[in-house]
């Protein structure tokens, strides 16, 4: 049996954490673990009130965007912000596993997002809102139950392997969020014109194609006949118009009516690989900005690295 040490960042909120000089009387061991202990807990208020910040606009965001009705068409502004307070959330959510509490891992943080996704989620019925909170547990349950399977593994601790995985557990969670309001939501897709949204990705530059192809070919048409002096071709033909919006549209439309009953849940999928997509982004500033900021963390003495020496079993002859 080899003895080695496993390094785990955590807050320090116990005086055995600490070790105090031979000289610390108890009075001054007390008084020591008491301001520990009220510091852990401020640090914890801290963080889960900016999960609920930061999750509140989050979902608010979404809400936005759903109402809208821009589910083929999501704008980069709703993108950037997304992917902001995304990453944003993350970065807290492993500060908050840091604090090591069970208590804190699987009841705090799932009931905050509990409440900020019901609350939004308020003028669904309650069956999608019954769904949505086992969803929040369950990903919170598995993300949280990874973590500690990592930390048994690892000797070393880094940040990415630790809380890689505990966040995208985490950001799946406004995926489900979205794609349940729009299939549960029946205000959302009453009267969407699908035809009509996909109009308005495809029927520009199909109008501007078809009309510089009419615009060629009346003027290739024209150039051998006899033009009044000055007057340029452009003038004689004019700018011919084609409403190819409204040519998509009716398409569309007809050749989805068949399928109208799958409209909703197709939906549905779209916008939670919508919110994937830009979770996925998210991550990948995660990946980026997670070691640095636990390196200030750590420096700043926000976190702690402790030492924990464990006992790894090996065979031999």
């Amino acid at each position: 049996m080899n003895t080695q040490q496993v390094s785990n960042p955590v807050w320090p909120k116990d005086i055995n954490t600490i070790a105090p000089s031979p000289a610390t009387t108890s009075v001054e061991v007390a008084e020591l673990g008491k301001v520990v202990r009220q510091t852990f807990n401020l640090k914890v208020i801290l963080l889960l009130t900016m999960l609920f910040g930061l999750s509140f606009f989050m979902f608010r965001e979404i809400n936005f965007f759903l109402l809208r009705k821009d589910f083929l068409m999501p704008t980069l502004g709703f993108g950037l912000i997304s992917i902001a307070l995304m990453t944003g959330i993350a970065l807290v959510y492993s500060f908050i596993l840091c604090s090591n509490n069970r208590y804190i891992e699987y009841f705090l943080i799932p009931g905050i997002l509990c409440i900020t996704a019901v609350g939004f989620s308020i003028k669904n019925n309650l069956i999608s809102m019954a769904l949505l909170v086992i969803a929040i547990v369950i990903l919170i349950s598995i993300s949280v139950f990874y973590l500690h399977r990592v930390k048994s593994t690892y000797i070393k601790f880094n940040p990415y392997v630790y809380f890689g995985y505990p966040t995208k557990g985490l950001l799946t969670i406004f995926g489900v969020y979205a794609a349940f309001t729009v299939f549960f939501n029946q205000q959302l897709t009453l009267n969407f014109n699908i035809g009509q949204s996909v109009s308005k990705l495809v029927s520009e530059p199909i109008q501007n194609l078809v009309n510089n192809q009419l615009q060629s070919a009346l003027e290739q048409k024209l150039s051998n006949q006899l033009v009044p002096s000055g007057l340029p071709y452009k003038e004689l033909v004019g700018a011919p118009k084609i409403k190819a919006d409204e040519f998509v549209t009716e398409q569309v439309n007809s050749f989805i009516e068949p399928y109208t009953n799958f409209a909703k849940p197709t939906l549905a999928i779209l916008v939670y690989f919508t919110m994937q997509f830009f979770a996925l982004l998210a991550r990948l500033l995660f990946a980026l900005f997670i070691g640095p900021v636990f390196f200030a963390a750590k420096r700043l003495g926000f976190i702690k690295v402790s030492y924990v020496s464990v006992q790894k079993e090996e065979l031999s002859l």
